[in-house]
């Protein structure tokens, strides 16, 4: 199940879009959204096109496609 999403810049790690979360989910997750903005720092034009990351009990799943990297937080 989907938690979060993330869209970002590739080229400087600007969040882009980012979905709504209620105030349970935002403090449940605020370490791994912090997680996903370091990804975003690390990311350029030659990282691995889609990738996911196990973290505790969530996934980061990332999709890099024309500059934007498309991220989500799953259960």
């Amino acid at each position: 199940m989907v938690k979060s999403t993330i869209i970002a810049r590739v080229t400087d790690g600007l969040p882009l879009a980012a979905s709504m979360d209620d105030e349970q989910a935002e403090s449940e997750l605020s370490g791994y959204k912090s997680q996903a903005k370091a990804i975003f720092k690390k990311l350029n034009s030659q990282s691995e096109p889609m990738c996911s990351i196990e973290s505790g009990p969530y996934y980061l799943h990332y999709l890099l496609d024309k500059g934007v990297c498309y991220l989500c937080i799953c259960e």
